[in-house]
């Protein structure tokens, strides 16, 4: 890390459901994970695990951010 980016955090949003597709944005698939679990594991490992993530109305079962 360096001075520029040791205070940087990244904010994942991940709120409310998408009525048009019938189920959350969140629970996409974006390769072989959901599009939440990328975003949250390219953000921390760009930032050394600095991820704030706000979630609503998603079921965090599915994740496998391990």
């Amino acid at each position: 890390m360096n001075a520029y980016t040791d205070n940087v955090y990244a904010i994942v949003l991940a709120a409310d459901a998408s009525s048009r597709m019938g189920s959350p944005k969140q629970s996409l698939a974006w390769g072989n994970r959901s599009l939440l679990e990328s975003s949250i594991l390219n953000a921390g490992s760009i930032l050394n695990g600095r991820v704030i993530s706000v979630f609503q109305g998603f079921d965090l079962s599915i994740l496998r951010l391990f």
